[in-house]
């Protein structure tokens, strides 16, 4: 009874170790995630801007004279500005939420670490009260009527 008590508690803590660990593990990779859409999101971003700056230049050369180029450069010139522009809100945005995302992972990594010891104090304890029933329990002699 008292094997089979000492099982049961080793084995809960294993199991609550693990699925601890088995969530920080998640929220890490959320964050690694994050950095790796980053460069998704930069590349296509930038595959959008060469296509409408090749847009804009072929527009360009279709123009009569050189009024119709310079139009045409005007708009470029204010197409990368605004590029420019969103390249810099969506970096800004990136990096507010891989922060904050990190910054949950590292709470999580804290309190995680205090329930698990708190946890264990207590797998312990009880481990330790189960001992010593088991040595009260083997000083006890029962006496047939």
């Amino acid at each position: 009874m008292f094997e089979l008590q000492r099982a049961m508690l080793t084995g809960s803590q294993r199991a609550m170790t693990e699925a601890m660990e088995f969530q920080r593990d998640m929220a890490h990779a959320m964050v690694d995630t994050v950095e790796s859409g980053e460069a998704v999101q930069r590349g296509g971003l930038e595959m959008l801007r060469m296509m409408t700056t090749t847009y804009m230049t072929a527009m360009g050369s279709m123009g009569t004279g050189r009024s119709g180029r310079e139009v045409a450069d005007r708009w470029t010139r204010t197409v990368d500005e605004q590029f420019d522009s969103v390249r810099h809100n969506q970096e800004a945005m990136l990096e507010a939420m891989e922060a904050a995302m990190e910054a949950g992972a590292d709470a999580y990594d804290e309190m995680a670490d205090s329930y698990l010891e708190m946890y264990t104090d207590s797998v312990e304890s009880m481990l330790g009260m189960t001992a010593a029933a088991e040595g009260e329990a083997a000083q006890v002699t029962v006496t047939p009527e």
